[in-house]
């Protein structure tokens, strides 16, 4: 596909009649996309880029709508409000409305329902293209709108013969529920590369069904004895303080006192969480991607899935993604 002519936005506004209105609505009705004054907005400003390309025997979406002029949005609301085919709703928001067709029934898909009705099969094709968009670096616009024309332009197999308004809806399942796409500054991309994996600290699942990824594996090398800083005077099951150090004396003082025994301090309590793992407490985390479950071999309901605190009050936790 023609990467789209990019030019300096026009600052005028764009001059339009009912005729051009009524298209704009209809073929939002045609895209079961629900007709708000924003959206009504942004069609009119893709039929003129259209009309643009093929005046200069471009291909049709060889013009990018956004060096189109401005759509003054007080003169669209007045000019539908004057069209008897049409009936303003107000809606939530400042200065937001939607419009109706008199004569056509409502057949829109909400976008923003949570509700996957979606065959896994169908998900597994979507993410498959997602980690070749990964690969090739590719980035979508922000927004369900704008991510949906460009997935649909993209010919994705699983997409072909869904409204524009059914892939706005793919796009926030995909976001909300499937975790495939995440946000990184003003684009959509692969959640892989989305700020909120890096927010997070660990991403959701990657995978097409939705299960949750396995626990990395946790080797000495990655947990260093020091992960798990210990109170003063508490000794670990298993582990030696070295000797302290005694100040320097002087002469006259006569020979320095003898250091202390290497494990003079109190034991761990029978109840703390370390106490009675060995050696093996020395890999527990203070927080991800160790975990407890992988220092023990096994899952136990005080540490692993929660929180717990040590005498020092060192607390280990680990933590787990539409605008239109």
């Amino acid at each position: 596909m023609q990467t789209p002519a990019k030019a300096a936005p026009c600052r005028d506004y764009m001059r339009f009649n009912v005729r051009e209105v009524l298209k704009a609505v209809r073929s939002l009705y045609d895209d079961e996309i629900r007709p708000v004054g924003t959206l009504i907005a942004r069609r009119l400003k893709e039929q003129r880029a259209k009309a643009v390309a093929m005046a200069k025997s471009l291909p049709a979406d060889a013009v990018d709508p956004e060096t189109m002029p401005r759509v003054e949005s007080q003169r669209l609301r007045s000019v539908c409000e004057g069209m008897r085919q049409l009936i303003v709703f107000p809606e939530a928001g400042l200065d937001e409305y939607s419009v109706r067709l008199t004569t056509a029934q409502d057949s829109f898909v909400d976008a923003c329902d949570d509700a996957d009705v979606y065959p896994p099969e169908f998900w597994a094709e979507l993410a498959a293209h997602f980690e070749a968009a990964q690969r090739a670096c590719q980035r979508f616009p922000r927004g369900l709108y704008c991510c949906a024309k460009a997935l649909a332009a993209g010919s994705v197999p699983c997409l072909q013969g869904l409204s524009l308004g059914r892939v706005c809806h793919v796009v926030h399942v995909a976001i909300s529920q499937r975790k495939l796409l995440g946000y990184r500054t003003r684009f959509l991309v692969p959640l892989r590369q989305s700020a909120c994996r890096f927010k997070d600290g660990r991403a959701p699942s990657q995978h097409p069904a939705g299960r949750p990824d396995p626990l990395p594996a946790v080797s000495p090398a990655a947990c260093p004895p020091s992960a798990v800083p210990l109170p003063a005077g508490l000794v670990a099951p298993g582990r030696q303080d070295p000797p302290a150090q005694q100040p320097a004396q002087q002469d006259v003082l006569g020979p320095p006192p003898a250091p202390p025994p290497a494990s003079s301090g109190p034991r761990l309590p029978a109840a703390h969480p370390v106490a009675g793992l060995g050696a093996e407490a020395l890999l527990l985390p203070v927080g991800p991607p160790c975990q407890a479950q992988a220092a023990r071999g096994g899952k136990d309901s005080s540490v692993f899935g929660g929180s717990w605190s040590s005498p020092a009050s060192t607390t280990a936790k680990s933590s787990g993604s539409s605008d239109v």
